[in-house]
């Protein structure tokens, strides 16, 4: 696997741990009350997926480097927040993920 490949299933990873936050906060929303709840579940499948991806990236890629991409998830999950469950964005949300993806962009081009 390349280099760039393990930055790019990072990010992948990334995504699938925030939509699978997304979906353990719209689950708890009815929990307790179906007994089988198929949301909480598939964010459990996604945070699963996620881990396993990462893993595999960590095998191959620069601990260093990838790490760090992983806090993308902040990012991710502030979008998902606003648009999906309709929550505020501050500004000073937008400035601290600004930050988060600076920070990631600077540690991945830098290598």
């Amino acid at each position: 696997m390349t280099y760039k490949t393990s930055i790019i299933l990072v990010a992948i990873s990334t995504l699938l741990l925030s939509f699978g936050q997304f979906l353990f906060k719209k689950g708890l929303n009815t929990f307790p009350e179906v007994l089988i709840n198929f949301t909480l579940l598939a964010g459990f499948v996604l945070y699963g997926l996620a881990l396993i991806i990462l893993l595999y990236s960590l095998k191959n890629g620069e601990l260093s480097v990838l790490y760090p991409i992983f806090a993308l998830s902040y990012v991710w999950v502030l979008i998902l927040s606003g648009f999906l469950l309709n929550e505020v964005i501050t500004g000073l949300k937008i400035v601290g993920v600004s930050l988060i993806f600076l920070g990631v962009s600077l540690i991945g081009g830098g290598s």
